[in-house]
């Protein structure tokens, strides 16, 4: 069994990895259904107008997050499990 960084097996990383990614998309979900759920409190014309204003920048947020690249010190460890699962996979 390949060790990955000595103190995992390929199995235990990628179960971590699932964790991470679970939690990812769990968190996502959550802000999109708190979004979707919140309402104008204020039924003035400009109470609804700043209501929707927020919500478009919070959601063009959202966005941009998931289609810009990733800058985190995680990712030197997906790039190096990228090249392994390459190298595996082209034997």
């Amino acid at each position: 069994n390949l060790l990955l960084n000595g103190d995992e097996t390929d199995e235990e990383y990628i179960e971590n990895l699932e964790y991470l990614v679970y939690n990812w998309k769990r968190t996502l979900h959550e802000e999109i259904n708190n979004e979707l759920n919140k309402r104008v409190i204020n039924s003035n014309p400009l109470a609804e107008l700043e209501f929707w204003h927020e919500r478009s920048i919070r959601v063009t947020s959202i966005l941009e997050q998931m289609q810009k690249g990733i800058d985190s010190s995680s990712l030197g460890g997906f790039n190096n499990i990228k090249l392994q699962f390459k190298n595996f996979t082209n034997g």
